[in-house]
């Protein structure tokens, strides 16, 4: 968002949703007409809790169904052929972050898939050398799963550190990069 949409927390968007098998487990996923704004793995039972979360992030925001056409971006995004970014994928993202959590997402979009970096590093990359604990926390905020690969990231001791949607589905989407970039 521009800095004027956020100090008027922008005109409540249409947000078009869906949920949607994936490689990885069902994913729900949202869209404005400017981009995705939405990507969580969810688990069974949770799309009502998530609906709810973009209803509060989002005051206002008109939310309708549609599986056909969320379905459609999902395939994009999951049939890769080894892409694994947005941006290299002609896929618009449109979220909402401080200045701070901005430049840590971006950040992340630079880690190659199949590669892996740590908070420290990160932080270093940001230019906030004694922030890796912010940028831990920016991490976990991130709003598109996958899309703003924040799987990538990984403790300093080289283990892999907790993920939102779980740490057996951040070790499978770490194999999946490394396999079809030929890592492995």
């Amino acid at each position: 968002m521009t800095p004027g949409e956020i100090k008027t927390n922008g005109s409540a968007p249409a947000i078009r949703y869906g949920v949607h098998a994936t490689p990885f487990g069902r994913c729900f996923i949202a869209t404005t007409p400017r981009g995705i704004c939405a990507l969580d793995f969810v688990g069974p039972g949770r799309t009502g809790r998530r609906l709810k979360d973009l209803r509060d992030a989002w005051p206002g925001v008109r939310l309708s169904k549609d599986q056909a056409g969320t379905a459609a971006l999902v395939r994009r995004i999951f049939d890769s052929g080894g892409r694994s970014h947005a941006s290299d994928k002609g896929i618009a993202l449109f979220v909402r972050g401080t200045a701070f959590q901005i430049k840590v997402w971006e950040a992340l979009l630079r880690i190659s898939s199949g590669r892996v970096a740590s908070y420290r590093d990160l932080a270093r990359r940001v230019g906030r050398v004694t922030a890796a604990r912010a940028v831990g926390r920016a991490v976990g905020q991130n709003p598109v799963a996958y899309l703003i690969p924040c799987h990538r990231v990984i403790r300093g001791t080289g283990m892999l550190g907790e993920y939102r949607w779980g740490s057996a589905r951040k070790k499978a989407l770490l194999g999946w990069e490394a396999a079809r970039r030929g890592s492995l």
